[in-house]
């Protein structure tokens, strides 16, 4: 009957009008609408007309931009909004993220749950800026999407202010000449509020009549559940909830994580401009993790269907709200052997907790028994999704415990969201690869100990030349080149010739190196670029200005090293790998990278010693006076190593310091590290113990002159020394010979007690504890002196004599008889010429005069 009679009125309209329109009923009143009408209404209560003769109006576009009132203006760069359904298709949401807005493909997603209000019991001034930076760091680190609900309150204002802190910082200008300096890029801040439309105080302004909606935040309005957007998010999505109970926005956000998590292609190039090539690890999904502040009673179905999905969830105990009700329920669900699967300890112990708690916690289900059990049935059920066979999915953090520093808070994502992965023993390389790149990418040398070397008890698992590259190149990675060095990955088969000049390329338009090396060491001018012989001319040529090393790298050697056929062996290939690295770092002035190089070194004096040269030498070329001192500081600091680690081995072990010093390694041009001090002008290390003994043994050579004295009166070492030299005998009393014979230590003991003047007859059995102290001291003294004289080796100096003519071979070869003997002419024209300069002509000389006639004697 009804649809009768909209027939009938529908062909009296189509007579009256002589045009087409389709009229659909109203449930309230079934009015008929025609085309003029411009109403807005529902799915089910819409009346929709169409003509033949007029065409309909384009639905208005719900997308534009935001821009927010501060600072007596609006700001210059809007925030970019998108209006869309709670049902809305994820295609085309994922559509305007990526390909409109241009963020890019995250490589990890960060979801905050909270509910929409102040963080009542969170106060701890101190642990909330923890959390900022912890934050902030992992933003720096890693290419990080941050969804929140986009509220200008409780932890959403809590990241919407460090993110601004991070964005002045950024915009500084004393950051950005020190970041043009380093070339330190960051990853871009990317924080997306996920807002409902009916929580915001302006939301009439997004009914898509203008692309350009202007906000003034006035205070949010609590009583009249009316909030203002946090100025500080990057990007909105304001959902349009059409639900009755307003868990439409659970629902979007649920499908909008499972559309990043499984429908995003991988980055298929990566942003960052320190990498040599794209690392083939195969990031197959993006991993999404959520953390957990407070909480209400609306976020419990929400965690739950998280849970579900299994995806990781991080829970901040000591937040407030069902974090902390959650937080309680599985530590005390993991203190039970059987679980949750315990009923009666759940039924008699579990449930009235939570119940007394959720009453504590919210007032207002105190009468509302149904409510209540209903919330307490879902906290159990996230405790029971939150273990599954092997995979863990809840992470509960105790924000008040010792152990919890918010300021790592990647390496508490990185822990939760390895414990959730499924583990593929087919291909558990390719496992390793993945997570050993994720834990890179977020700088987390911990974590990739712990969940991924850790985990391979075999040592097969080898690193790739591509981690290394990510560790070498990537700023603030110098942990993970000691972790690798560690691990023994091999410099030498990594550092091709190819790879080095790449390295070089990469920081060829790096301030420091192009102004002090390039353009101030080499000369070269600002557009002229690296070439393919770069290294035989070029980089010896910065090496020999640097360090005074003629030829100390070659393509060839290289070349062979790296494919196992060694020049000389594998040890001096790893040796010259590792300081042309540290060449890199240095000259590139990454100081840290060069330290955590240089820890590798098995020469660590030499190298240290160069290095202080390098950056010595280096600051020559430097015109501003800041960047010069940090560098001549620098220097000194690489030489306070050297000497600090020729004190240490020197007080631990004499010989084996003497031996240090005595090396001379084919790598270093056969220069010992005196000659390496010497050359740098390190006059702290020259003038340490070691090396002073060090070269008194070298200057006197393989003789040692007695001090024999007669009373008072004593012969100069240099009197000694010429009458050896000169007459024959003087040696057998004043000069000692090196002989290859050593004194073992019972002869040692046996020359004690020959030298002892404190024997006698009537020795007792016992005797006092301070005399066999003082016995042995000046025992232990008599032995230095009499025996013990050259430390630089222990050898032990004899009595008896050699041979006459090996006498005279040693006592001519010394550099100390070379040096007195030269001495000798110098000081016998001395002594002839200065009388007769210095005393006057006296009468009874003659002087033969020369004039014009001849000569004439006065």
């Amino acid at each position: 009957m009804f649809l009768h009679q909209q027939s009938v009125i529908s062909s009296l309209f189509r007579s009256l009008t002589g045009s087409k329109c389709q009229v659909s009923p109203s449930k309230q009143n079934g009015s008929v609408v025609d085309d003029g009408d411009d109403i807005k209404r529902s799915n089910s209560d819409a009346v929709s007309v169409t003509s033949s003769k007029i065409e309909p109006e384009k639905p208005p576009e719900n997308k534009g931009e935001i821009f927010f009132w501060r600072n007596f203006g609006y700001d210059q760069g809007g925030r970019p909004f998108l209006k869309v359904n709670h049902d809305a298709n994820m295609e085309e949401t994922g559509h305007v993220l990526i390909q409109e807005w241009k963020l890019g493909t995250p490589r990890i997603v960060l979801v905050v749950m909270s509910n929409v209000s102040p963080l009542s019991q969170w106060t701890n001034t101190r642990q909330i800026k923890n959390f900022q930076k912890g934050l902030i760091s992992a933003t720096n680190t890693t290419e990080m999407w941050i969804l929140t609900n986009g509220i200008n309150v409780g932890v959403t204002k809590i990241i919407g202010d460090a993110v601004h802190e991070e964005i002045n910082r950024r915009n500084s200008k004393s950051h950005f000449q020190k970041n043009h300096q380093s070339s330190d890029i960051y990853s871009k801040i990317i924080v997306i509020g996920v807002a409902r439309e009916d929580l915001l105080n302006h939301g009439d302004c997004f009914d898509g009549s203008n692309r350009r909606v202007e906000i003034e935040n006035e205070g949010n309005k609590i009583e009249e559940h009316k909030y203002d957007l946090n100025p500080d998010h990057t990007h909105f999505l304001i959902v349009k909830d059409g639900t009755i109970n307003k868990t439409g926005i659970n629902y979007f956000l649920l499908r909008l994580q499972h559309y990043l998590a499984s429908s995003l292609d991988p980055p298929k190039k990566s942003a960052s401009p320190y990498r040599l090539n794209r690392c083939s690890l195969g990031i197959l999904e993006i991993p999404v993790v959520a953390v957990l502040f407070q909480g209400g009673t609306d976020c419990a179905r929400l965690v739950l269907d998280h849970l579900k999905r299994h995806l990781p969830l991080v829970v901040m105990k000591g937040s407030g709200g069902l974090a902390d009700i959650l937080g309680f329920a599985y530590s005390e669900i993991n203190q039970r052997p059987q679980g949750i699967a315990d009923a009666e300890f759940c039924e008699n112990y579990l449930k009235p907790e939570l119940s007394r708690k959720i009453t504590e916690k919210f007032p207002q289900l105190r009468d509302n028994s149904l409510s209540r059990n209903t919330f307490r049935d879902r906290i159990i059920d996230c405790i029971r999704c939150a273990k599954q066979n092997d995979q863990i999915y809840l992470t509960v953090l105790n924000i008040y415990e010792h152990s919890c520093n918010l300021e790592n808070l990647g390496n508490h994502v990185l822990r939760s969201l390895f414990k959730s992965q499924v583990i593929d023993n087919t291909n558990w390389h390719a496992q390793m690869h993945k997570d050993l790149y994720l834990t890179l990418d977020w700088n987390s040398p911990h974590v990739a100990m712990s969940e991924v070397f850790l985990k391979d008890p075999s040592n097969k698992f080898k690193i790739d030349k591509e981690f290394f590259d990510e560790a070498i190149l990537r700023p603030q990675r110098e942990s993970f080149v000691d972790l690798f060095l560690n691990q023994g990955f091999q410099v030498h088969k990594y550092l091709t010739p190819r790879r080095l000049i790449l390295l070089f390329r990469k920081v060829r338009h790096q301030e420091f190196f192009q102004t002090i090396c390039w353009e101030g060491a080499l000369g070269y001018g600002p557009m002229s670029d690296i070439k393919r012989n770069f290294i035989e001319t070029d980089l010896n040529w910065l090496i020999e200005k640097t360090t005074s090393m003629e030829n100390f790298v070659s393509s060839q050697e290289l070349s062979l090293n790296a494919m196992g056929m060694y020049c000389t062996d594998p040890s001096a290939a790893e040796r010259k790998a590792k300081v042309l690295l540290t060449f890199w770092a240095t000259y590139t002035n990454r100081i840290l990278l060069a330290k955590t190089l240089w820890k590798h070194a098995d020469q660590p004096i030499h190298l240290a010693l160069v290095l202080s040269m390098v950056m010595e030498r280096l600051s020559l070329y430097v015109m501003d006076t800041s960047l010069k001192a940090e560098m001549e500081e620098y220097s000194r600091d690489f030489a306070d190593i050297a000497t600090s680690m020729l004190d240490a081995c020197y007080l631990d072990t004499p010989d084996r310091a003497f031996d240090v010093l005595n090396e001379e390694s084919p790598g270093w041009g056969y220069n010992t590290a005196v000659d390496i001090a010497a050359e740098a002008k390190n006059k702290r290390f020259l003038s340490h113990i070691c090396c002073q003994k060090w070269l008194t043994n070298e200057f006197f050579g393989k003789i040692k002159i007695r001090e024999l004295s007669w009373g008072a009166f004593s012969v100069p070492i240099s009197i000694k020394v010429l009458l050896c030299a000169f007459f024959i005998f003087p040696m057998y009393a004043w000069t000692i010979f090196q002989t290859k014979e050593c004194i073992s230590t019972e002869d040692d003991k046996d020359i004690v007690d020959f030298d002892s003047d404190n024997e006698s007859d009537d020795k007792t059995l016992i005797s006092d504890a301070q005399d066999k102290l003082k016995i042995k001291k000046w025992s232990v003294q008599r032995t230095w002196k009499a025996v013990m004289w050259n430390p630089s080796t222990f050898r032990r100096y004899v009595i008896h004599h050699p041979p006459l003519w090996k006498m005279i071979y040693l006592m001519w070869s010394a550099p100390i008889t070379k040096f007195w003997t030269f001495q000798v002419p110098i000081f016998s024209h001395c002594t002839i010429t200065t009388p007769v300069i210095v005393f006057p002509v006296t009468p009874g000389f003659v002087v033969i005069c020369r004039t014009a006639g001849g000569f004439k004697y006065e």
